[in-house]
């Protein structure tokens, strides 16, 4: 799909700058696939501009990249042989014209280059500062990004007036890569890929099964080996982060449990945690209503959550990619249960006035259990505890989830403003929709979830019957 979709706030942000009487640069940072590129080629398409796109290679070769890119804009034959000559002559068309100047994978150059930071200090404070043209740069390696431009003895703090972090696109940016696809299957599709838009833009079928057949599995998927490559590129050693998200897609979610599970010792594995987390596929998740308080894991990444516990599976590798995928159907269901859970949880946040959210997990009449996601609500000054079961089956939502969700309550919410809430794709029978609208129970059907229908306000007076 040529057409670019989404990023309207990044690009009026950029459009900002560009149009400013502040300094006009701009860093961006974002994992890979999340669109960053694509994005600077979108904001420069009307503009004259020199892109470069650094690669993780020696010197000689970065500074080629810049003399070819320079050639191509100035229509003959140019060769650096050293950042001076680079950034004069970059100088010198900033001065002549309004241009933007693009760094695209920022860090590489660094590292082959090593006093490129003050020298493009130098540059932003003669060229850019004093005249009308502007100055990206960008990266992939988050930690990278955040070594050159956060560090207050680094030569480029404070040269960027813009800093966008790129994050995934929201449900409804993604929805636009899939105009005919049905709710259901875009909401499975989007808890499978999360909002990479580079993903969305491959899964050119129809229905979630004819995408997911397509690009994971059969003899040729197209991203059948991305979850290798993400943790090959952005982690080493590879083989030692890869073990720590084996290990927590097989549920082991306390550092402990993640230290037995891969031999790794527990500060070892919490290093490894910190460096995912950084990298957005790891977070912790918030434990509530008194759960207990060591910190537990998850995989934020839906794409890396569905590598991990989904694509491990041996019949991944069969040829026949239908019968491939009725086999993994029943991981395939448990996975996108436990990311709707966290799909909720994010629709809460962003829906509501959330102070915190998080899960409550620990024994109901004698049973280990949780409840799927706890938030603490500010709602017209008052304050309520919002707790919600999520249900991604088959069968509408009835009155034994409701009671299951009773009993996990107990007695925790005493003293609280209460609201119970309930989650379901394949929405509620009619006697619980009627039984919810008497006792103030907030119902989010598939509607509410994907943005056809407004999120119902909490309502105020005395607490839903316990």
């Amino acid at each position: 799909m040529d057409r670019f979709l989404g990023r309207k706030e990044e690009l009026a942000l950029l459009e900002h700058t560009y149009c400013g009487s502040a300094l006009r640069t701009c860093s961006i940072r974002g994992r890979r696939r999340i669109g960053k590129s694509r994005l600077i080629e979108e904001f420069c398409k009307d503009r004259p501009s020199i892109m470069m796109s650094f690669e993780e290679s020696g010197a000689r070769r970065n500074l080629d990249i810049m003399g070819k890119a320079v050639s191509v804009f100035c229509g003959k034959d140019m060769r650096f042989e050293d950042l001076d000559g680079a950034f004069a002559e970059l100088g010198r068309i900033c001065k002549e014209q309004r241009v933007v100047i693009s760094f695209d994978e920022y860090p590489y150059l660094a590292e082959s280059i090593s006093d490129v930071s003050a020298k493009l200090k130098g540059f932003i404070d003669d060229a850019i500062d004093h005249s009308e043209s502007m100055m990206i740069i960008c990266g992939s390696s988050i930690s990278a990004m955040k070594s050159e431009l956060d560090d207050s003895s680094k030569p480029l703090y404070g040269r960027f007036t813009l800093s966008l972090d790129l994050k995934p696109m929201t449900f409804g940016e993604c929805r636009e890569f899939h105009p005919g696809m049905s709710d259901e299957d875009m909401l499975m599709l989007y808890l499978t890929l999360g909002g990479s838009p580079m993903y969305h833009s491959m899964a050119d079928k129809s229905t979630y099964r004819e995408c997911i057949e397509s690009l994971f599995l059969g003899r040729l998927p197209r991203l059948g080996d991305e979850l290798d490559s993400i943790v090959r590129r952005e982690f080493k050693p590879a083989w030692k982060h890869s073990a720590v998200l084996d290990a927590i897609g097989y549920r082991q979610a306390t550092l402990a449990d993640i230290s037995s599970g891969t031999g790794l010792e527990p500060p070892m594995c919490l290093t490894y945690l910190r460096n995912l987390m950084a990298a957005d596929i790891v977070e912790i998740v918030e434990p509530m209503l008194g759960a207990p308080r060591g910190p537990t894991y998850r995989i934020s990444d839906d794409l890396v959550a569905f590598g991990t516990s989904v694509m491990l599976s041996g019949a991944t590798r069969m040829a026949d990619a239908s019968a491939a995928y009725n086999e993994i159907y029943p991981d395939l269901r448990t996975f996108l249960g436990a990311r709707f859970e966290r799909f909720c949880e994010t629709f809460i946040d962003e829906h509501y006035f959330c102070r915190s959210v998080g899960k409550w997990w620990g024994k109901a009449n004698g049973e280990d259990t949780d409840i799927d996601v706890v938030a603490e609500v500010s709602q017209d000054r008052i304050s309520y505890t919002v707790v919600a079961e999520c249900k991604f089956t088959a069968k509408p939502m009835g009155f034994g989830a409701l009671n299951r969700l009773r009993g996990r309550i107990g007695k925790r919410c005493d003293g609280r403003n209460l609201r119970i809430m309930l989650m379901s794709v394949s929405g509620f029978d009619d006697d619980l929709r009627d039984y919810a609208e008497e006792q103030g129970i907030i119902l989010i059907d598939l509607d509410v979830l994907v943005g056809n229908s407004p999120a119902p306000r909490l309502r105020s007076g005395p607490d839903p019957a316990i």
